[in-house]
C-alpha cells in the first residue's frame, strides 16, 4: 500500500552453471525460529548434497475483510489450493505484509493501509507449509510496537522463522539460518520504505533499513560463518510500477557482490522483470499473493521455485499465480500472459541461463 520513501506453463526451467557453492553442515533444528550463526566443519567435496530447493512468493495480507472471516472460523481457506506445492520445496518463504496480533477482533484502522491479522493466521501460514517470512516491510509498525512483538511471538510459536523486525535493532537485522538436506540457507530481509519517516519513528530501533554497507556486511558475516547460501529479502521501489528504481537495482547489485545467491523483491504489487547478475538471480518484484486489490496486473503474482545442486549453480522454475483470498497456481495458458509480460520486462526474453 502506499508509502513513503526515506532518504538516504509450462514452468519455464533454467539451470545457471556457477561457481561450486561451498560444502558444510549445521546443528540448526528444522523449522525453528533463527539463532546465531556459528561456523562449522566442511562436508568432504567428494559428499555432494542433494539438491535443496527453495520457494519464493509475494505479498500476504491476511488482516482487513480476510482477517475478519478468519475470525469468524473461515480455517485452512487461504492457502487450500496452493499448499500442496508450498509445501513439496525444502523451504518455502513469503513477505509477511500484514502484523499478526490480537486487537480484539478489530483487522484494519481507520485507514484502508494499516491493518492486521488476528493471531490465528499464523497457524494458517504454518498450516500451508512456509517456513520462514520477512517483517521488514512499510506495515511492520501499523498497530505499533506491542503488534510487532505479537507478530515475531505468533510466528515462532508455530514454528515459522522470522527475520526483519526484533526487539533491538540487532535483532531486526539478525539473518534466519535454516537446515536443509545438509544445507545451511540464510535470509537477511530489510526495507527501503515505510508509511512515516522512518528516522523519526521508534520503529526506527525495530526495523532493518535496507543501508546497502549493513546489509552487505551481514552478508559476508554470513559467509564467514560458513552458511552455503544467502537470499535477501528487499522491501522496496514505486507501488504499481513495472520497472524497478536505480536505488533498488543498485541495491540489488551491491547484495550479491557481497556474495549474495538471490535477491528477492516486494512491495510494488506488481511483477517486475528478472536480472541475471553475476550469475544470480534478482526478482525485482513477485508482486502479490494473498493480497485483494484493483490496480491493473496486481491480481496476477509469481512464485519462484529456485533449486540449488552441489557444483552446478541454481535453476529456477517461474509460476505465475492468480492472486486472491484464495491464490492458486496458474496452468501454462492461463499463465501465458503475465510471463510474456515478465519477459518483456527481463529484457525481451526470459533468459535460459546467464550471459557468460
Amino acid at each position: 500500500m502506499a508509502a513513503v520513501p526515506v532518504p538516504r506453463s509450462p514452468r519455464l526451467a533454467v539451470w545457471i552453471t556457477a561457481a561450486a557453492l561451498a560444502l558444510s553442515a549445521a546443528c540448526n533444528a528444522t523449522r525453528e525460529p533463527a539463532g546465531t550463526v556459528a561456523p562449522t566443519p566442511s562436508q568432504p567435496a567428494h559428499e555432494p548434497r542433494s539438491d535443496v530447493s527453495v520457494l519464493a512468493v509475494g505479498d500476504l495480507n491476511l488482516g482487513r475483510s480476510l482477517g475478519r472471516q478468519i475470525i469468524a472460523g473461515r480455517k485452512n481457506y487461504t492457502f487450500l489450493k496452493v499448499r500442496d506445492e508450498i509445501a513439496s520445496a525444502d523451504v518455502a518463504f513469503a513477505n509477511l505484509e500484514s502484523q499478526i496480533s490480537d486487537q480484539k477482533g478489530v483487522t484494519e484502522g481507520s485507514s484502508n493501509y494499516v491493518f492486521t491479522a488476528p493471531p490465528v493466521a499464523a497457524d494458517e501460514i504454518a498450516n500451508a507449509g512456509f517456513d520462514i517470512v520477512s517483517t521488514a516491510n512499510n506495515h511492520a509498525w501499523d498497530f505499533g510496537e506491542r503488534a510487532m512483538r505479537e507478530t515475531i511471538e505468533n510466528m515462532h510459536r508455530v514454528g515459522v522463522a522470522t527475520t526483519g523486525t526484533g526487539e533491538t535493532l540487532d535483532e531486526a537485522y539478525r539473518p534466519a539460518v535454516l537446515e536443509r538436506k545438509g544445507w545451511r540457507i540464510g535470509f537477511l530481509a530489510v526495507t527501503g520504505v515505510f508509511n512515516s519517516p522512518f528516522e523519526t519513528s521508534p520503529a526506527h530501533e525495530h526495523v532493518a533499513w535496507a543501508d546497502p554497507v549493513l546489509a552487505s556486511l551481514k552478508i559476508k558475516e554470513l559467509r564467514a560463518a560458513g552458511v552455503d547460501l544467502v537470499i535477501v529479502s528487499y522491501h522496496g521501489g514505486v507501488e504499481y510500477q513495472p520497472e524497478p528504481t536505480d536505488e533498488t537495482r543498485s541495491f540489488a547489485h551491491a547484495c550479491i557482490d557481497a556474495g549474495a545467491d538471490a535477491f528477492v523483491g516486494h512491495h510494488p504489487h506488481v511483477t517486475q522483470g528478472v536480472e541475471w547478475y553475476g550469475g544470480k538471480p534478482i526478482f525485482f518484484s513477485l508482486g502479490n499473493f494473498v493480497f485483494k486489490q484493483f490496480d491493473p496486473w496486481t491480481d496476477r503474482g509469481l512464485a519462484v521455485r529456485m533449486t540449488f545442486r552441489d557444483g552446478d549453480g541454481v535453476g529456477v522454475e517461474y509460476l505465475p499465480v492468480a492472486v486472491d483470498y484464495q491464490p492458486r497456481f496458474l496452468s501454462a495458458d492461463d499463465g501465458a500472459p503475465l510471463l510474456a509480460r515478465l519477459a518483456e520486462l527481463s529484457g525481451g526474453a526470459l533468459k535460459p541461463r546467464a550471459d557468460s
